[in-house]
């Protein structure tokens, strides 16, 4: 399939694919909704870890929705295929993703050509720990926020990251696919 790009180019896409995106699945040392900081170095590992299953063949898949608790992923749900992740110097957690021509895939699609905004949501599993109430202060150091009392909880280095998933709203503030190319 061929489409055409921002600049008016041609773009060959992969049979089975429909479209393109990229977006921001987080930031570090930044609180999110669920009251989660993930520290630089849980990122960096992520990422390292993303590389090393790439470099052996192995895929990284995003549902349509998060599963739900305690369930599994499933093939059937996978909307996106992660085919690149990266930490930016500012501590965002970029992902690069094609948009699958599965059922899922392309109820994205056409929600993502309506024109309307699709948070992502990383998923994946590894130990919390309590911390103070906090925010990210100079250099994205955590500090504490006066206002609030709510307590926080690290994420651990054990994290590992098992999906990027499409969501209506998403916990970390700015996680949003942006742009990419479509059919």
């Amino acid at each position: 399939m061929r489409l055409l790009s921002e600049d008016n180019t041609s773009v060959e896409l992969p049979t089975g694919v429909i479209g393109s995106v990229e977006g921001r699945a987080g930031t570090a040392g930044t609180p999110n909704a669920n009251r989660r900081v993930y520290p630089v170095p849980v990122y960096q590992k992520a990422v390292e870890s993303y590389e090393a299953a790439r470099s052996r063949g192995e895929d990284l898949f995003g549902e349509l929705d998060h599963p739900g608790p305690m369930q599994p992923p499933a093939l059937r749900r996978v909307a996106l295929r992660i085919t690149g992740l990266t930490l930016t110097e500012d501590r965002h957690l970029e992902m690069q993703a094609q948009v699958l021509d599965t059922p899922a895939g392309r109820i994205l699609h056409a929600i993502l050509e309506s024109g309307a905004r699709v948070d992502v949501s990383t998923r994946g599993s590894g130990s919390l720990r309590p911390c103070c109430p906090a925010h990210t202060g100079p250099a994205g150091s955590l500090t504490t926020a006066a206002a609030d009392h709510e307590p926080h909880y690290l994420v651990g280095l054990d994290y590992e990251l098992h999906g990027i998933d499409a969501v209506v709203s998403g916990a970390h503030p700015g996680a949003a696919i942006r742009g990419g190319r479509r059919r």
